[in-house]
């Protein structure tokens, strides 16, 4: 089969299972072949072998189960992480929790970032700020993940096994950041399928989707230094009650 038949049926299968079918052959594309869509364009007959690759992939794919735990891998901001059906699959828009922590990084300051999953916000901020740092999760095996792709990626932070900040002395922090489960219990079975993939300890935060964030906010109340600062991701649904908590 020539490349371009092949890249075409692949989108036409993906265009009934996800919302972004070229996007998501892009990326199986670069997994099989190593190279981008132009290059791949440039290949030879694309071999059985591959073909039936794509095939197991597709399969998984019509089960829900989303590309990076298929792949094994993400990228995030550039960095390009491990990943597992334990963690969290990072989003796009966690981009601009970084984004904003970076206007507010202390060269020698400290920093955590609580319900770390992969690490992917620990890594991203620690090498683009410089800063050092730790990561907390009350899983073993996110822990774990967030260890190894800080290890691998040389990002300056350790992670380790805590409920939110309760394991850090009072005013030892300059900024603490989270993306926290803000989802409610009531709204799970809403959700899309490919979402209900990922674990719920990353997903679901009580009747109100707001426990971790009240817990949260409490700790670091506690934690950080004076001046120091909290950047939490939120839901835009609850933005009214973010406020009467601030």
């Amino acid at each position: 089969m020539n490349p371009l038949r092949f890249y075409n049926l692949l989108v036409e299968e993906l265009s009934t299972i996800s919302d972004f079918p070229e996007a998501e052959c892009n990326e199986i594309v670069y997994n099989l072949f190593g190279v981008e869509k132009g290059k791949f364009f440039l290949l030879r007959d694309i071999p059985t072998s591959k073909t039936d690759i794509a095939k197991r992939i597709l399969n998984k794919r019509r089960q829900g189960i989303p590309l990076p735990y298929i792949f094994g891998r993400t990228d995030f901001m550039g960095f390009e992480l491990l990943i597992d059906r334990d963690v969290f699959i990072p989003r796009p828009e966690t981009e601009v929790l970084v984004e904003t922590a970076l206007k507010y990084s202390k060269q020698h300051g400290k920093f955590c970032d609580v319900g770390t999953g992969s690490g992917a916000v620990a890594v991203a901020f620690s090498i683009l700020s410089g800063m050092k740092g730790f990561a907390t999760d009350t899983q073993q095996s996110a822990v774990r993940i967030a260890n190894k792709n800080g290890l691998s990626l040389r990002a300056s932070f350790v992670a380790f096994l805590c409920d939110t900040l309760s394991c850090f002395k009072g005013e030892s922090l300059d900024i603490v950041l989270s993306n926290p489960p803000y989802i409610a219990e009531s709204e799970f079975d809403a959700l899309p399928i490919v979402v209900k993939q990922e674990p719920k300890t990353a997903l679901l935060s009580g009747d109100d989707g707001l426990f971790h964030t009240k817990k949260l906010m409490k700790q670091a109340y506690y934690v950080l230094k004076r001046g120091g600062y909290l950047i939490i991701e939120m839901s835009h649904r609850n933005i009214g009650k973010y406020i009467e908590m601030g």
